[in-house]
């Protein structure tokens, strides 16, 4: 099966190119790393470096199946139909539960207990269509969204691609409609801790780690704790807030 990539995951490209060959990378300047500009030097695959989505159309595609995780550019019906077996995209959420760009971050926050990954053949839709292939991880006390975001990476990066290319044609379920969460990038950024419960704090603070996490007033903060009277024995030393569920919360 030739293979055209839509990602910057050299674990990914990797576990393909040992069983298919890849016919091109395509991926976000912004997100360039120079592992996989290495990779794809070492083993002479072409490597389509994008600034704006508009360069997309201008690409010649030489794969039968396009292969997508973890690219920000929504392709077109244009683009989808140059592939003679379809498009595929990588979704680390649940499709009725997490469409958008960062459903790992929306699952935090939502206090779900598990992610789901969700391979499917892509529309013009956006996180909708034809599930082909789905797998499941449970989410630890201490996962935030980089390590989970690592686990997913993992898991797609193994025997779950193969399977997703292996048997593109299958279908398990139809997505038709699903709740379609905006990007957090810029998102509940600053918000005053005391107007919602510490479940959804506690979620929110490990979602916005990689986007510098949320301000208080003039502070910012990236963590946040449940207050125990062992660990936090001089109250007035934390920022410290009560939240509506009547529980306290430690941000630093």
């Amino acid at each position: 099966m030739k293979i055209s990539l839509f990602s910057s995951s050299l674990r990914l490209a990797k576990k393909i190119l040992g069983n298919h060959d890849i016919c091109e990378i395509i991926v976000e300047k912004r997100i360039l790393n120079k592992k996989l500009v290495k990779f794809t030097k070492d083993y002479s695959i072409p490597l389509k470096i994008l600034d704006r989505k508009e360069n997309l159309d201008d690409i010649k595609y030489s794969g039968d199946i396009g292969i997508i995780f973890g690219f920000g550019f929504i392709l077109t019906k244009k683009i989808i139909s140059k592939f003679s077996k379809g498009i595929i995209n990588i979704h680390p959420g649940d499709l009725k539960k997490f469409r958008g760009r960062h459903p790992i971050g929306w699952a935090l926050i939502k206090g779900e207990k598990e992610i789901v990954i969700t391979a499917h053949q892509i529309t013009e839709k956006v996180d909708l269509g034809k599930v082909i292939h789905k797998s499941k991880f449970k989410i630890n006390n201490i996962d935030d969204d980089f390590s989970l975001n690592k686990k997913a990476e993992r898991i797609i990066s193994g025997r779950f691609i193969l399977d997703v290319i292996n048997n593109y044609q299958n279908c398990i379920e139809i997505v038709n409609k699903g709740k379609y969460f905006p990007s957090l990038k810029g998102h509940l950024d600053k918000l005053n801790p005391e107007k919602y419960d510490s479940s959804f704090m506690s979620g929110l603070m490990r979602a916005k780690k990689p986007f510098g996490g949320i301000k208080v007033g003039n502070k910012t903060f990236v963590k946040c704790e449940i207050y125990d009277p062992k660990l936090h024995q001089n109250l007035n030393s934390y920022h410290s807030f009560s939240c509506i569920d009547g529980k306290r919360i430690i941000l630093s």
